[in-house]
């Protein structure tokens, strides 16, 4: 299981630069800010200064950042929020393929605390069908790591199969 750090460390420069410039972008900034502060606070900066970078500046010392430990929150901050916020389609095609109540991706109630394999399988095969492989990565990565329930199929896809695995 990937922590959020260590996938910004793993995914490739253009999909980590995309992530927080999507977010810099977005109508609802709030991530963004909250992940800035995030990383000013713990630079011993105060986040004017870093507002007042360019937002090139702001967003290289951004990802500089969320590849440390120390930056875990802020990172995963920045996966959730630009998986909810710009990859809906991706997140409802999975639940929708392991029978999934959700609302616009978004798990309404418990999960499950296992999964059929047939099912994950197919769903699995149906993400990488239909989306960017290294996006599948990062969402089943951060499925797994913020899925209460743990799943152990999952673990093991993710673990074994190269298709999964971060370039």
């Amino acid at each position: 299981m990937l922590k959020s750090h260590l996938m910004f460390g793993f995914m490739s420069a253009a999909l980590a630069h995309r992530i927080v410039e999507d977010m810099a972008a977005a109508e609802d900034k709030e991530i963004y800010e909250s992940a800035l502060i995030n990383v000013a606070q713990a630079r011993r900066m105060r986040p004017l200064f870093l507002l007042r970078q360019s937002r090139a500046s702001r967003n290289q010392l951004i990802l500089d950042s969320v590849k440390k430990p120390l930056f875990e929150e802020a990172a995963g901050v920045l996966v959730r929020g630009w998986l909810l916020e710009k990859q809906k389609d991706l997140l409802k095609t999975f639940l929708d393929a392991i029978s999934l109540t959700h609302k616009d991706g978004v798990v309404e109630g418990d999960l499950p605390e296992t999964m059929d394999d047939a099912k994950l399988n197919a769903a699995v095969e149906a993400l990488l069908a239909k989306f960017d492989r290294e996006i599948v990565v990062v969402y089943l990565h951060a499925f797994h790591a913020m899925n209460g329930a743990q799943w152990n199929n999952l673990e093991q896809l993710l673990d074994k199969d190269s298709r999964l695995q971060f370039a």
